[in-house]
């Protein structure tokens, strides 16, 4: 049945296709197709303002957020965070001799050792070395 019935379908379509143009503005306004089309375009235009909308809701909302949590930080900070004015106060002689033995232990147990490597002596070995085989470039002059 499904056969007779796709059969009947082809035949109608090929039958209405050979008398009647398949292209052009009479078969566009006959099957509705301006309006169709402006509806179509209404729709995905629609959606894409609603998306930018949501984009820039959840921008703002990121916003308020951060403000909210910047001040409640603000809040416990100057509760938390009281100047400690008891107690000795230390010497800047003191100050500088600390600074100085922190100093000397960076840069003799943490910094790299510094060192520069030079091609004075030897050659250098590199892909781009090629090109001077072949004249591809030209060699410098040596002073």
């Amino acid at each position: 049945m499904n056969a007779d019935s796709l059969k009947t379908v082809a035949d109608t379509l090929f039958q209405a296709k050979a008398s009647s143009a398949a292209w052009g503005w009479a078969n566009v306004t006959a099957n509705h197709g301006l309006s169709i089309t402006w509806s179509g375009l209404l729709v995905v235009f629609l959606g894409l303002s609603l998306i930018a909308l949501t984009i820039s809701a959840f921008n703002g909302v990121s916003l308020l957020a951060q403000k909210w949590k910047a001040l409640k930080e603000e809040k416990e900070d100057a509760v938390v965070k009281q100047p400690a004015t008891d107690g000795p106060t230390i010497p800047e002689d003191h100050l500088i001799a600390i600074t100085t033995a922190v100093e000397l232990y960076r840069r003799l147990h943490l910094d790299p050792i510094r060192t520069k490597v030079t091609f004075v002596r030897g050659e250098m070995h590199t892909p781009w070395k090629t090109g001077f085989k072949y004249g591809q470039r030209i060699v410098p002059g040596k002073k």
